[in-house]
């Protein structure tokens, strides 16, 4: 060691002082997960000390650089169709909308668009994002560019709900600017904390309780509804070897489908996204990397540089 220079200090090393009286330091290492990620990792994932969040962002890393990424199964429509059974399926996914003050009704089939992205995944992006995404829940619009926050191509980005929905391409651009679009939008159903998942499960199933993680698809009634918890759970929320349990996102989309009530796909998108997508609360990999490539695309994030062009 040079003289004049003192080693380095590591995470949850104590000063001498306190060694040699017996008592815990309260000096600890700025941002500990530091000493868990490589320092020639992607520029990208270097983010600046000076940000007030810095720390999440590095203690978000650290967990992620651990994970891998899953990728999402492809649906094939034809088993169904020679059953007679896409048709219904695709029925009760279309969603529409009629507005108060005009004769023309709306029809989407945006959950069938959602169901069928095929994208490449890249891991620095899925790295960059899910350390550093945020939501707003209560957005005062759908152009509000607060609703969700993040990093990627190495800049601070913020998109609106209408900017998302435009970003995951389950619209044409046709649809896109049709005078009511964003209020179909506003109005499209959301999922809540005080969603009765037990009356939910009663009505799906007519088992008493539902627990989440527990009950099995093969649980619900309509066979309609468990094809589409099956489209749900290996291509949305990929869940890895667990898609056979119905989780609370599950039954709220699957009431809908039922009910034939319109849902805020890039609200409940987001909230996936923000969740557990980034795996940062479990042992599961990251998800959702389709949706993030999309996202940088629309952002025109360069795929050789990773920067925004």
């Amino acid at each position: 060691m040079p003289p004049g220079k003192k080693r380095p200090r590591k995470a949850n090393e104590q000063t001498p002082e306190a060694e040699s009286s017996g008592e815990p330091s309260i000096f600890h290492s700025r941002h500990e997960a530091e000493d868990e990620i490589p320092e020639n990792r992607h520029p990208n994932l270097q983010f600046a000390r000076s940000l007030l969040c810095y720390p999440t962002y590095m203690k978000n890393l650290a967990i992620l650089m651990k994970k891998e990424v899953e990728a999402p199964k492809i649906i094939d429509w034809e088993p169904l169709r020679i059953v007679f059974l896409e048709e219904p399926i695709r029925d009760m996914l279309r969603q529409s909308y009629v507005c108060p003050s005009i004769q023309p009704k709306y029809v989407y089939n945006d959950w069938v668009h959602l169901f069928e992205l095929d994208k490449p995944i890249y891991m620095e992006w899925c790295m960059e994002f899910f350390s550093t995404v945020e939501m707003n829940c209560n957005p005062k619009d759908s152009d509000d560019d607060s609703f969700l926050r993040f990093c990627l191509g190495g800049q601070d980005q913020s998109m609106s709900m209408f900017a998302l929905a435009k970003a995951l391409g389950i619209y044409s651009p046709e649809e896109l600017v049709v005078p009511y679009f964003r209020t179909y939008l506003q109005h499209g159903k959301r999922i809540s904390t005080d969603f009765d998942k037990n009356t939910a499960w009663v009505n799906l199933s007519r088992i008493r309780k539902f627990k989440a993680g527990i009950f099995s698809y093969l649980k619900i009634g309509s066979r309609y509804l468990r094809i589409i918890q099956r489209f749900i759970s290996h291509t949305i929320t990929q869940r890895g070897t667990n898609t056979e349990k119905v989780s609370i996102p599950d039954l709220f989309l699957l009431m809908c489908f039922r009910d034939k009530l319109n849902v805020n796909i890039p609200y409940c998108m987001a909230k996936y996204l923000c969740t557990t997508a980034g795996g940062l609360r479990s042992e599961s990999p990251m998800c959702g990397g389709v949706f993030i490539t999309l996202i940088g695309q629309h952002l025109r994030v360069n795929l050789h540089t990773g920067r925004v062009i």
